[in-house]
């Protein structure tokens, strides 16, 4: 079992710390403590004491969940992905994981158990292979610690294909909607626009996008440098920096142009869009230009990001979209690739009779 150093530079189990003279197990994230032992006791006794609550804790589904979220391997995650995983866990429909497995002893979950909470979600593929991600993962840690005492029976389990979402922007879309943002006032939405193609970049990391360097280096922002866009991706936690072209430099400068704030992409106020801020705007801008001809057919916000993905060259794709793999990447690509055909065979090296 890892140890941690208290004050004392005496070694203490995970998340537990002392409070008001005993030690407790602290969950950060609900702020609520258990009482293990007075200070004063032997180290024996907290370990003891550390055991016999977490061997209690795990007697369902739902203790093995909270461990997993307390864990050191759970905080390490990008935050989107734990935000993704908070959602898949406790949902606002009741078919989430807290809702059908939190009762049940963990012991007790089977495979088919797991197949039929994943044919709930058959509707939603992508959200499906997420749910079986997060089970996954909760099963590994909890058993790689001796709360759950059973193999693994996400194992077993295939995740769904999914198709590949939304559609190739054309060239004509993007310039005529970006067009017609600028026309109506929304330059903000329109230089978004184009960082999010010219970057290949997720919406949150440009509405992130700073100015200068955050003062805390540890900050997981975004922010112009002198050789170009240093971008964290929230998502994946990867690290990028894109190099200027002149495309870029003109309309990162003309976004700060606009309004003096610390951030690039900003509100009137000077303060960052919010997500949904951002969205209501950016959809019934794509509403309205549908309604009067100036676009085929309406497309995301995201869809910026596919058109880059798309439009880069196949080899060049993974590492220009800071993916983990050619397969992710290639989610992304809306175009047919472009192959060479083959030439007919030379026929002098025929010999008679062949």
């Amino acid at each position: 079992m890892p140890r941690k150093r208290d004050p004392k530079n005496n070694w203490m189990p995970p998340n537990t710390k002392l409070h008001q003279g005993w030690f407790v197990f602290y969950r950060q994230a609900t702020k609520e403590y258990k009482k293990l032992c007075k200070a004063n006791e032997p180290r024996w006794v907290l370990l003891k004491a550390y055991d016999d609550f977490i061997n209690e804790a795990s007697a369902t589904f739902a203790d093995c969940i909270k461990a997993y979220i307390d864990s050191t391997q759970f905080k390490q995650l990008a935050t989107a992905t734990q935000r993704n995983y908070l959602n898949a866990i406790a949902t606002s429909e009741n078919i989430e994981i807290a809702y059908t497995f939190g009762h049940m002893p963990p012991n007790d979950i089977t495979p088919p158990d797991i197949q039929r909470f994943m044919d709930a979600w058959a509707v939603t593929p992508h959200k499906a292979n997420t749910m079986l991600a997060v089970l996954t993962n909760i099963f590994n840690w909890n058993i790689a610690r001796g709360h759950i005492l059973i193999d693994n029976p996400c194992k077993t389990i295939k995740k769904y294909s999914s198709k590949q979402g939304g559609h190739y922007v054309s060239d004509a879309d993007y310039f005529a909607f970006f067009d017609y943002l600028i026309n109506n006032g929304y330059h903000a939405h329109a230089y978004a626009m184009a960082l999010q193609y010219l970057c290949g970049a997720r919406q949150q990391d440009v509405l992130r996008l700073l100015r200068n360097p955050p003062t805390n280096p540890d900050e997981k922002d975004s922010y112009l440098l002198e050789r170009g866009i240093y971008i964290y991706q929230q998502k994946t936690g990867k690290r990028q920096v894109k190099l200027w072209n002149d495309d870029l430099l003109n309309i990162v400068q003309a976004a700060l142009a606009l309004r003096d704030s610390r951030y690039v992409i900003c509100r009137k106020d000077g303060e960052r869009y919010t997500r949904g801020g951002f969205n209501t705007i950016w959809n019934r801008q794509q509403r309205d230009a549908i309604e009067q001809g100036v676009i085929s057919r309406r497309f995301g916000n995201h869809g910026m990001k596919r058109k880059a993905g798309s439009d880069i060259d196949g080899q060049s794709r993974r590492n220009f979209l800071g993916h983990k793999s050619t397969s992710i990447s290639e989610i992304y690509n809306h175009t047919p690739d472009e192959v060479l055909s083959l030439k007919l065979p030379s026929k002098k090296h025929i010999k008679n009779g062949d």
